[in-house]
């Protein structure tokens, strides 16, 4: 939980990597553990619990896919088996909450929204981790290097100074867009939401819509609407009542949902995920795609993106003289309190967060891993084309993280509430006004009021 009050998550400064971590040991090796693994190797007893089955809940997600590829090194290297069921974001949240909730103890471990955190942690349901992590009958805590891994993850997976999941993947709000057609358009770079909505309009056309972006009711279209609200001076709460209605709120509405999607989005946005958006835009069907900062791993995946050659990032836009605000999300892994393998759940936690994994899977894919030392890698740094990495970590410190109540565990049902009336907007079937009453209304009614 975020107890401080920074108005950013970090700001990346220059560092060297773990102590003890050679160079030859950056890069996993293949056909055998090889030299990657040396000191992994000897920072804890990694056949302690061999012969165990471990089974996990998982997003599909970057993150997911690059540890997959992976799982077979830590099988090998633990003797213990590892068994995934991975489930689209939505099905997930649903099949995570009915089993914690019901305490069935199917997994030993499950990846954590940060929206999520504080209703799981609050309702007992995470076993606690920091234990575990800073004793030496796990592993070896100054191999680990916990401070390495960004301190407002850590917060969002703590809870009354009880450290319950850890993070494994760090995003913010970014206007991602393709180069060659912002050049043929003219077009300098986007610093200020005037400037998105022009080059949106400016580059809607031959096929390709402007701008493409989450639409789909819930957490989808509210997370990244967030970073248009904040940005212009809103507020979720005031004096404990929902700022959504006010100026800020329709006013964000107005430019995300009429003048981006509606005026120069493609056909369908009322039904996009990140998944659906993502591939219009990989698909070179659109020439802006507003939404996380991990995106990058998926729209430059050279396998599937057409576009990998052109595409270019700016940080979070600014309105007028607010400061850019975009929105953060973390994913975290965690340890459910009904799991009958908390030890060796545990020992796959620290695996797949240690710094040795968290570089390979950032050098590998781009995904944004939590530690700072991988964000000061130049072989990880170098995933991105150009200024992009720049343009990141300026976003990712511009973040504003106590401004979005995602602590509350009343807010996952808040953003349902507010993303009925945007999207009730984003299909015509109320004004922007209207809209922004009735969610403010109907987020009073989810907090229980």
């Amino acid at each position: 939980m975020i107890k401080n009050g920074k108005t950013g998550l970090w700001t990346p400064t220059r560092r060297g990597l773990m102590k003890g971590i050679g160079a030859g040991a950056l890069g996993l090796g293949l056909g055998g553990l090889g030299p990657a693994y040396a000191q992994i190797a000897n920072a804890g007893d990694w056949a302690k619990f061999s012969g165990t089955n471990l089974r996990l809940l998982l997003v599909n997600h970057w993150w997911t896919d690059a540890v997959k590829a992976k799982i077979p090194e830590f099988e090998k290297l633990t003797g213990m088996k590892v068994t995934l069921d991975v489930l689209a974001e939505d099905n997930y949240y649903q099949k995570a909450a009915v089993e914690l909730s019901a305490g069935m103890g199917n997994y030993d471990a499950l990846m954590v929204g940060n929206m999520q955190a504080g209703q799981y942690m609050a309702a007992g349901w995470l076993a606690p981790l920091g234990d575990l992590l800073s004793s030496s009958a796990i592993i070896d805590k100054s191999w680990y290097n916990l401070e390495d891994i960004f301190a407002p993850g850590r917060e969002a997976g703590s809870m009354n100074g009880s450290l319950q999941a850890l993070p494994i993947s760090t995003e913010a709000e970014a206007v991602i867009y393709r180069t060659d057609l912002l050049e043929k358009a003219g077009l300098g770079p986007i610093r200020t939401f005037d400037d998105l909505e022009a080059a949106a309009t400016a580059m809607n056309k031959d096929g390709v819509a402007g701008i493409v972006g989450r639409g789909r009711r819930g957490l989808d279209v509210v997370w990244v609407w967030t970073g248009y609200f904040l940005g212009h001076g809103g507020d979720f709460f005031v004096d404990g009542k929902p700022g959504v209605d006010t100026e800020a709120g329709v006013k964000a509405t107005d430019l995300y949902v009429n003048k981006l999607l509606k005026a120069n989005g493609p056909q369908g946005t009322a039904n996009m995920s990140w998944l659906e958006a993502s591939g219009v835009f990989k698909d070179g069907k659109a020439a802006i795609y507003t939404d996380a900062s991990g995106q990058l791993a998926v729209v430059l995946d050279k396998a599937s993106s057409r576009v990998v050659d052109t595409v270019g990032t700016f940080a979070w836009p600014s309105y007028g003289d607010q400061a850019a605000a975009p929105n953060y999300w973390f994913w975290l892994l965690g340890m459910p309190a009904t799991s009958r393998n908390q030890e060796a759940a545990a020992l796959f936690i620290a695996w797949a967060t240690s710094p040795e994994i968290s570089l390979a899977v950032g050098r590998d894919t781009g995904s944004p891993v939590a530690r700072a030392s991988v964000w000061e890698d130049e072989g990880f740094r170098k995933f991105y084309p150009g200024d992009t990495a720049a343009e990141i970590s300026k976003t990712l410190a511009s973040v504003q993280p106590l401004r979005v109540p995602y602590s509350d565990p009343k807010f996952p049902p808040v953003v349902d509430a507010l993303s009925i009336e945007i999207v009730n907007v984003l299909t015509g079937t109320k004004d922007v006004e209207t809209a922004m009453k009735d969610a403010a209304a109907g987020m009073t009614r989810a907090m229980g009021g």
